[in-house]
C-alpha cells in the first residue's frame, strides 16, 4: 500500500528525498489522530504548555484578563500567612494530571472561613500558595457572610495519583459549592438544573475571590452552575465580568468547585497550562 502511494508521488513530481518525508509527516498525522486531539484539548488533563509556565502565566494574565489582584505570592506567604513562611520552599513537578510534589504543605483541618472533609486527610497537602490562597479565600468569606466553605481533596504529600483526574502536584484543591442548606449537597442539580439550595451570591462571591489574588488560573464547575453563574452575573449588571473567562464548564463537578493554580516560582519543572480565554464562555 505504501509503496504504491510513494511510486504515485514520485510520479506527482516528488522526488527521492522528499516523498519519504511526506510518508512520514502523514504516519505522524495518523498517531496524532482524533484520540491525541481531543486528550490534549481537554481542559482538565491537557493544554500542556512545554516550557516553565510561571513567567508566561505572569505576563499572559495581564493580556487575558482584566482583574487588578491586591495580592501577591510574597504578600500571601509573608504578610497574610507568616505561619506558612517557614516552610522549604516547595517544588511542583510535571503536569497537574501527571505529576509529583516535593517539600509539600499540610492544610490546617481548620481556619477561619473553612473546615476540612475529613474523609479526605490524606490528600490535603499542597504547595504553599495553594494553602495561602485557600486560607486567604476562607477569610474574606467569613469576613464577609459569616460561614465557612467546606475543602475536599488537594494532593497526596509526595503528589502522584488521588483516583482524580488531575491533583498530582499540589496545585488543584476542591471546594464543596455554598448551600442555603450546608447539610445537603446531593440536592444540587435536579432533572438537569440547579435547585434553589445553590447559593448564588455566595458561590460568585468565593470564585471572584479566589480568581482576584492572581494566582489562580481556572476554576472548573459543572455545565449548569457555569450557566447559572453567568445568569447572575447578568442579573447584577456584570455581563462582561472577565471572571467569567476563568470559570470553565466541565463534567463531574454536580457539588463542588475545582480551583487550579498556576505555577509558582519555586517551581521550575511545574508544567503549567494554555490559557484559551478569548470568550466568557456565557455567549455559546
Amino acid at each position: 500500500m505504501l509503496n504504491l502511494h510513494f511510486k504515485g508521488l514520485r510520479n506527482r513530481g516528488f522526488g527521492p528525498f522528499r516523498a519519504p518525508l511526506y510518508i512520514f509527516f502523514l504516519l505522524a498525522l495518523g498517531a496524532c489522530g482524533p484520540g491525541f486531539q481531543a486528550k490534549s484539548l481537554d481542559p482538565m488533563t491537557g493544554l500542556r504548555t512545554n516550557t516553565f509556565k510561571d513567567k508566561n502565566a505572569k505576563e499572559g494574565r495581564q493580556d487575558s484578563t482584566d482583574i487588578t489582584s491586591d495580592t501577591n505570592e510574597n504578600e500571601l506567604i509573608t504578610e497574610k500567612q507568616p505561619h506558612l513562611a517557614r516552610y522549604a520552599p516547595e517544588e511542583a513537578l510535571g503536569f497537574y494530571a501527571e505529576g509529583t510534589l516535593i517539600n509539600s504543605v499540610p492544610l490546617p483541618e481548620k481556619g477561619p472561613g473553612y473546615i476540612t472533609n475529613a474523609y479526605q486527610r490524606d490528600f490535603q497537602w499542597g504547595t504553599r500558595n495553594l494553602i495561602s490562597v485557600i486560607e486567604y479565600a476562607g477569610a474574606q468569606l467569613y469576613k464577609k457572610y459569616d460561614r465557612n466553605m467546606t475543602v475536599g481533596a488537594l494532593s497526596r504529600r509526595t503528589g502522584g495519583s488521588i483516583g482524580h483526574a488531575s491533583h498530582q502536584n499540589g496545585l488543584d484543591a476542591d471546594i464543596s459549592y455554598l448551600t442555603w442548606d450546608p447539610q445537603n449537597l446531593s440536592s444540587l442539580i435536579h432533572n438537569g438544573k440547579l435547585t434553589t439550595n445553590f447559593d448564588y451570591q455566595k458561590n460568585y462571591f468565593l470564585i471572584q475571590t479566589f480568581i482576584s489574588t492572581g494566582l489562580v488560573s481556572l476554576v472548573f464547575v459543572s455545565p449548569q452552575v457555569k450557566r447559572a453563574l453567568c445568569e447572575y452575573s447578568k442579573s447584577i449588571g456584570l455581563s462582561s465580568d472577565p471572571i467569567q473567562k476563568r470559570i470553565i464548564s466541565y463534567k463531574d463537578h454536580d457539588t463542588h468547585m475545582h480551583v487550579r493554580m498556576y505555577c509558582p516560582v519555586t517551581s521550575p519543572k511545574c508544567e503549567g497550562q494554555l490559557e484559551v480565554l478569548s470568550h466568557n464562555g456565557c455567549d455559546e
